[in-house]
């Protein structure tokens, strides 16, 4: 459980590992891309994201291991828990949201070779 609880609401890069093989992703929210999305889709939509699925489907998710490359604060939530009584407009949360989504382009540009 620590990992569900360490992983919710951040966004980050994520590594699924099955034997030799890998599935890298990012996304604004690790735990609902992976325990959510990637866990329903892989039977509800198996073209997407096609290789990984279909590893998924053959082999089982128990098989597979999770690594968190990179954690990155979901800046949304960040604003939120820091200034309860504050009312963010649509603009706020634009912004907020942009800023997580630069810094999780930037640690994906800078982890990229370690990635690969």
């Amino acid at each position: 459980m620590g990992l569900f609880k360490r992983v919710k609401s951040k966004a980050g890069i994520y590594q699924f590992v099955f034997g030799s093989d890998s599935y890298i992703g990012s996304t604004k929210d690790i735990f609902k891309r992976c325990f959510i999305q990637h866990k329903n889709n892989a039977f509800t939509k198996p073209n997407k994201h096609k290789l990984f699925y279909s590893t998924v489907i053959k082999n089982g998710w128990n098989k597979f291991n999770l690594n968190i490359i990179c954690i990155i604060p979901n800046h949304v939530n960040l604003f939120s828990e820091k200034y309860p009584d504050f009312i963010l407009t649509d603009k706020d949360l634009l912004i907020l949201k942009d800023l997580t989504s630069y810094e999780l382009t930037v640690a994906e540009q800078l982890n990229l070779e370690t990635l690969i």
